[in-house]
């Protein structure tokens, strides 16, 4: 019988064997036969064909160790190594060995990533954080900015403390505020005011001959054709340019422009009363008589006058209601009546019995689509 021999070179049959992504000095493999000889060794071919049991790292991990086919962690002349097996059904032995060092290496990459996602969030988060300090704190800048021009002048840079300052002319005006409310709160509405007053809430029309007497006695004519226009302001709490509780001050402020706008008018009398904190009142009258017609134009251009007025000089938006013309003052409340639901129902609204549609109202702050009603 024969036998069939085959030579391979050692060298050639362990590129093809040991092929891996490290170099040799990190990782490298070894071949132990079922006799125990060393066939291969990739980083030390001084080993070959020696005894596995002459290596302390091999005794560890070859078959009858207990620590085959698992991962070991054994020690070798350059330190700790970790060792893998894999046994053939030949009875030869496939060891693997990566040097701790190695692995430490290979773990480098992975801190340096690590650190650097670190940094990256930690610096975008710091700009995020200042970008948007910027963008909260940017109106208070202006405010301070302003505040020093205030003090030293535009285009100046100016010292000191702003903040004080600002803080000082807030306080300021929040006591003037105050002041102007107690005044008003203590102007007690005079008898006569009261009189119309009493007049325009009536539930039920009084008797003539003691509103006459009484008028008279106030320097008043109960006798004519009144009408009773109402001005009620619009979206001020809304807008945060008054607080709730400065009512009385935008009803005295509307008084004083109503009041002035009547000097020199058409009407024979008008007087302007405050209601509730909430709006102004206008009685309008006519001794000599006068056409349904003309009475309505006037009433009409006073009422734009008056919306003219606070719009120009207190940025004031209002609802205008006008009520029908009544003769004698005892009537007073039912024109007082309809002009108040015609200012709930639209921003600039007439009411007047048996009169035609006189023209669109242009009415200031809405649109220039309102128009005036018929009467009621």
């Amino acid at each position: 019988m024969g036998a069939l021999i085959y030579e391979l070179k050692a060298a050639d049959l362990g590129r093809q064997l040991f092929q891996s992504g490290m170099s040799g000095s990190d990782e490298s493999y070894a071949v132990v036969d079922a006799d125990g000889t060393i066939l291969l060794h990739s980083s030390d071919a001084a080993l070959m064909g020696k005894q596995a049991d002459s290596v302390a790292l091999f005794r560890s991990v070859l078959p009858g160790s207990g620590g085959e086919g698992q991962f070991v962690m054994g020690e070798a002349d350059g330190g700790k190594v970790l060792t893998a097996t894999y046994k053939t059904a030949l009875g030869r032995t496939y060891i693997s060995m990566l040097p701790e060092r190695a692995i430490a290496g290979q773990l480098n990459w992975m801190r340096l990533f690590v650190l650097g996602s670190v940094l990256v969030i930690l610096v975008f988060g710091i700009v995020l954080t200042v970008a948007s300090s910027k963008f909260a704190y940017s109106p208070i800048d202006k405010l301070i900015l302003y505040g020093r021009q205030l003090r030293h002048g535009p285009g100046t840079a100016g010292g000191g403390n702003e903040i004080g300052y600002i803080r000082s002319s807030l306080a300021y005006l929040n006591d003037q505020a105050e002041s102007l409310r107690a005044y008003i709160e203590r102007l007690q509405p005079d008898l006569r005011e009261r009189f119309v007053l009493k007049l325009l809430t009536a539930s039920a029309p009084p008797r003539p001959q003691a509103v006459e007497t009484e008028a008279q006695a106030y320097g008043m004519s109960a006798a004519g054709g009144f009408a009773a226009l109402i001005v009620r302001t619009e979206n001020l709490f809304k807008e945060k340019r008054f607080l709730p509780s400065e009512g009385p001050i935008i009803v005295f402020a509307v008084k004083n422009v109503m009041q002035e706008l009547l000097q020199g008018g058409p009407f024979s009398s008008g007087y302007v009363v405050g209601k509730e904190d909430k709006e102004a009142v206008a009685v309008l009258g006519w001794e000599a008589h006068v056409s349904e017609e003309e009475a309505a134009c006037m009433l009409d251009d006073y009422a734009e006058r008056v919306c003219e007025a606070l719009k120009t000089h207190l940025s004031f938006t209002v609802s205008v209601g006008i009520g029908g013309v009544r003769h004698g003052l005892h009537r007073l409340a039912e024109s007082y009546r309809e002009a108040g639901g015609r200012a709930a129902a639209s921003p600039f609204r007439r009411a007047s019995p048996d009169l035609p549609l006189r023209r669109a109202a242009r009415t200031v702050g809405q649109a220039d689509d309102v128009q005036l009603s018929e009467g009621a």
